[in-house]
């Protein structure tokens, strides 16, 4: 099941987001560090991945999409600070949808069966690239877009090029209570949290109180 598949993250070393330095309270100085605000986020996600509730996976969605999309996206503004090059890790499914059957293996970093090409992208080829098809192929950041808007009330951005008829199956995948939907958000979050690692530990350069 979907929270089985949330052990092999706690095994990976993606803990440590968990272990990070960051106090329960943030200041306003803290709230406006694009640093410790991607810290927290990150940290958000590896609770919800831990988590055995729908919701929480399906709320993923927008925290990925506050990490990765639009022109304030935190993964950007923190890497542009620090002058780092980010490196997604991922296996793009073939580009036959009939033979798609779940996103297992999606994160190259899990030692799974799983056919595709493995790539190592920035940002704007892992959110240009397959993920599952359901109804037709989903990109990621169609998927976390659509999730976001049906789920968590975002406005309906990203979506350009996505069908009724798409969205609609993407719907009753969700509503049927398997756990395809919520696997999906699981290997697109150990992708982003792997990648996003080196910035884990804030602790050299909190902000001044």
């Amino acid at each position: 099941d979907a929270h089985a598949h949330d052990d092999v993250y706690a095994r990976a070393g993606l803990r440590r987001w968990r272990r990070c330095g960051t106090p329960s309270a943030m200041t306003a100085t803290e709230i406006g560090s694009p640093r410790w605000l991607l810290v927290k986020t990150c940290q958000d996600l590896a609770a919800k991945a831990k988590s055995p509730d729908v919701y929480g996976k399906l709320r993923m969605a927008g925290l990925l999409r506050h990490l990765l999309v639009g022109t304030h996206a935190l993964a950007d503004r923190v890497a542009k600070e620090r002058e780092a090059t980010l490196e997604f890790w991922f296996r793009e499914p073939p580009a036959d949808g009939a033979a798609w059957r779940a996103a297992d293996g999606f994160d190259a970093s899990r030692r799974v069966m799983a056919s595709g090409e493995q790539r190592r992208t920035g940002k704007d080829d892992l959110l240009a690239a397959r993920v599952a098809f359901i109804g037709d192929w989903w990109t990621v950041g169609q998927l976390i877009a659509a999730i976001d808007h049906f789920y968590g009330g975002a406005p309906a951005v990203g979506l350009e090029g996505v069908s009724r008829e798409t969205m609609l199956a993407l719907d009753r995948a969700v509503r049927s209570g398997s756990v395809q939907v919520p696997v999906i958000l699981q290997e697109i979050n150990g992708v982003v949290l792997r990648a996003l690692l080196p910035f884990a530990d804030v602790r050299e350069d909190a902000p001044e109180k």
